[in-house]
């Protein structure tokens, strides 16, 4: 279980660093304008992206 629990911290990290430099990218590209359309759009897609993570929950 312990390295169950290992396996997806660092598939959470791994998710989170890829979050992160896409948004870096997106904002170095001059897509990170501060409209409230582009920023809804942005949350949108997020929110997309974070409904597709899988995570089985062990029982205790």
């Amino acid at each position: 279980m312990r390295r169950q629990i290992q396996l997806l911290q660092e598939t959470v990290n791994a998710q989170q660093a890829l979050l992160e430099a896409q948004r870096r990218r997106n904002d170095d590209d001059g897509s990170g304008s501060d409209s409230s359309s582009s920023r809804s759009s942005r949350s949108h897609r997020r929110q997309t992206r974070m409904s597709k993570i899988k995570v089985d929950i062990p029982d205790f």
